[in-house]
């Protein structure tokens, strides 16, 4: 897992442009009525839980994921298993877009990372957490 403190959300955002271009319904649609799989990127707000082992240490993170499914549903699934195997639980959904092939080569260079290895796991994952104030940095 990657931790990292953001002081700003922008950070782990992808850029307006690629989450509005209006390729989430055409691809959720076309997911739909196939078997085809569908990178989609999920940001879900997330907080860790008493198994976590740096539960004393963060307070929450931002959970980006890219997963490959066939639908919207089954992506969200395989998100909220996947958080949860990594001892974290999901306080709300932020953001949800599925990912256009144009778009793939010209995503920021974190996200670019990310697709990557999903591309080669079916999912990947990365934690953008804040700390608790009295926390001391390692």
């Amino acid at each position: 897992m990657l931790f990292i403190h953001v002081s700003h959300v922008q950070n782990a955002r992808l850029s307006q442009k690629n989450i509005e271009n209006g390729a989430r319904e055409t691809c959720m649609e076309k997911a739909k009525s196939s078997r085809q799989l569908y990178p989609i990127w999920y940001q879900y707000e997330v907080r860790p839980t008493d198994k976590n082992p740096e539960k004393e240490s963060w307070v929450g993170a931002l959970a980006n994921l890219i997963v490959f499914a066939y639908s919207d549903e089954d992506g969200r699934a395989k998100c909220g298993r996947h958080i949860a195997y990594n001892h974290w639980e999901i306080i709300s959904l932020k953001r949800a877009s599925a990912l256009a092939k144009e778009r793939i080569g010209s995503l920021e260079k974190v996200f670019d990372e990310l697709y990557r290895k999903a591309e080669q796991d079916g999912i990947a994952v990365r934690f953008d957490g804040w700390r608790t104030a009295g926390s001391q940095k390692s």
